[in-house]
């Protein structure tokens, strides 16, 4: 719901929540301080930065326009008239606490000095995330809203396709298939405020002879096949990987691809150990017992 009589201290904290966290493109906060006549000043993020728009004429009806004296005073505020006939007026900056603290007095001033309203005029806060359902709490520390959206997205998607053999991680945002011999972990991770990937990864081999043979035919391997590509790992055992941008990705896309990642390290481990040696992740597990 949108805050009433906002305080400088929500509105530095709404200003702060855009700035690391931007849900998605087009991600705002509006502060309104007379609705009638359509005075409004907003803020939304660009490109790492943040800038601030004060309404135009384009946006008033001619009885609340402003007049040249009015504008000038929003020039010396720091505002600047925008490139194209449909922009309000524009004010750019980098967010830090300093920069939110000044943008928010600014604001205030330009509605007393420019658009003629109270000093201490009321002032109405919208922000794109308001009324947005948001997933319980968990253990799970996420990057972003969008990060968990993402990973509640996925990991549904991924249960439905293995609702038998799929497991939750309590403190991270992955998962972990069950199929035959190996298992396959599918974690989301963010690459940026609002953007994750998908990594698919399976343990094969533990502890294998890494000889010439083996290499080359792991070089071989990684030819033929379309998903997934075979490389050791820190500790010298051979792993199969795939990532995918998971933004926007659908059910119907992650299925197969997961589907054939899936099968195919299960026939990799066994297909490995036998020819070249070392342990499946369930050879190993009897080995360690």
């Amino acid at each position: 719901m949108p805050v009433e009589d906002a305080t400088d201290a929500e509105i530095i904290e709404a200003l702060e929540k855009l700035a690391r966290d931007a849900i998605d493109a087009g991600t705002f906060v509006i502060l309104e301080a007379d609705t009638a006549r359509n005075y409004y000043i907003q803020f939304a993020v660009q490109d790492g930065g943040m800038y601030c728009e004060a309404v135009s004429n384009q946006y008033l009806e001619p009885e609340h326009q402003l007049d040249d004296e009015q504008t000038l005073a929003l020039e010396h505020l720091g505002w600047r008239e925008g490139e194209h006939e449909d922009q309000n007026w524009v004010r750019t900056f980098t967010p830090g606490p300093e920069a939110l603290a000044n943008s928010v007095a600014l604001a205030r001033r330009a509605f007393s000095e420019v658009y003629g309203l109270p000093d201490d005029v009321p002032l109405r806060m919208t922000r794109s995330w308001d009324g947005q359902v948001l997933a319980a709490e968990s253990a799970i520390e996420f990057a972003s809203e969008g990060h968990r959206t993402t990973y509640e997205r996925i990991s549904s998607y991924v249960a439905e396709i293995y609702p038998d053999t799929t497991e939750f991680a309590a403190t991270e945002p992955m998962l972990f298939v069950q199929h035959g011999s190996t298992v396959v972990t599918v974690a989301i991770s963010p690459v940026e405020i609002h953007s994750s990937v998908v990594d698919l990864y399976a343990l094969l081999i533990r502890e294998p002879p890494v000889t010439p043979e083996l290499m080359r035919w792991m070089l071989e391997a990684n030819n033929r096949y379309r998903i997934g590509a075979l490389s050791l790992d820190e500790d010298g055992d051979i792993v199969l990987k795939h990532c995918l941008l998971g933004d926007l990705l659908a059910a119907q896309e992650l299925r197969p691809v997961l589907t054939s990642f899936v099968t195919l390290a299960d026939e990799l481990d066994d297909e490995i150990s036998e020819t070249f040696g070392g342990y499946t992740a369930r050879d190993w597990a009897e080995h360690m017992e």
